[in-house]
């Protein structure tokens, strides 16, 4: 095996591992909620919710310092790592972007309208599943397909028994919260807290 392959192949289990915390799912579980909650009081106000968004980045920076850098260190990974996770943020904002463009031109075509209308709750869920699919695949973190899978049949059943809208997302919500906190307990036990050595004591080791 080449040097650079296998150097990249332990990329990959230290990337997999890091966030292999479940501080993610937890974050992105919260925020779904909120999300949920905001769009139910004031749903026109979408600017609003992507300000509330940004405003909570700074919560999960906050828990990777707490909980995955004590234990793992300061990992720095490779430039790829780096524009694989700029590459998705920019396709998540285009696919929202695209489809908010989409969902105005449609209402120009009375067929495409009538079939937005009919199946929203498909469509809604059928984007949301493809967008934390291609997370899964970019971020090579497996269980995001898992969580594509609950968010479209959530939303197909929503449809099919005429269920509340926020329904799926809460039950999505509870997934991702119920795993991370999982994930967080089992890394917590596996990865224990780095012991930082006071001089004196590398100094006594050293004697």
């Amino acid at each position: 095996m080449s040097k650079p392959v296998y150097l990249k192949r332990l990329e990959r289990q230290a990337y997999l591992a890091y966030h292999g915390d479940g501080i993610i799912d937890l974050f992105i579980g919260f925020v779904i909620i909120w999300a949920t909650i905001l769009l139910a009081i004031i749903p026109d106000m979408f600017i609003f919710l992507v300000g509330s968004f940004v405003a909570l980045l700074p919560t999960y920076a906050s828990a990777k310092k707490s909980f995955t850098v004590p234990r793992m260190g300061y990992v720095e990974f490779s430039a790829s790592r780096k524009g694989d996770a700029m590459f998705l943020f920019l396709i998540i904002n285009g696919l929202l972007v695209v489809g908010v463009f989409l969902g105005f031109a449609a209402w120009l075509v009375p067929p495409v309208t009538y079939f937005l209308v009919s199946y929203y709750l498909i469509v809604i869920g059928t984007v949301l599943a493809a967008i934390f699919c291609l997370t899964g695949f970019i971020t090579d973190i497996n269980r995001f397909y898992g969580y594509g899978v609950v968010v479209f049949i959530g939303f197909v059943l929503t449809h099919l028994f005429n269920l509340s809208f926020a329904l799926p997302l809460i039950a999505l919500s509870i997934v991702m919260i119920v795993n991370g906190s999982i994930l967080l307990y089992r890394f917590t036990k596996r990865y224990p807290k780095i012991e930082e050595q006071t001089d004196w004591e590398e100094n006594d080791q050293g004697a």
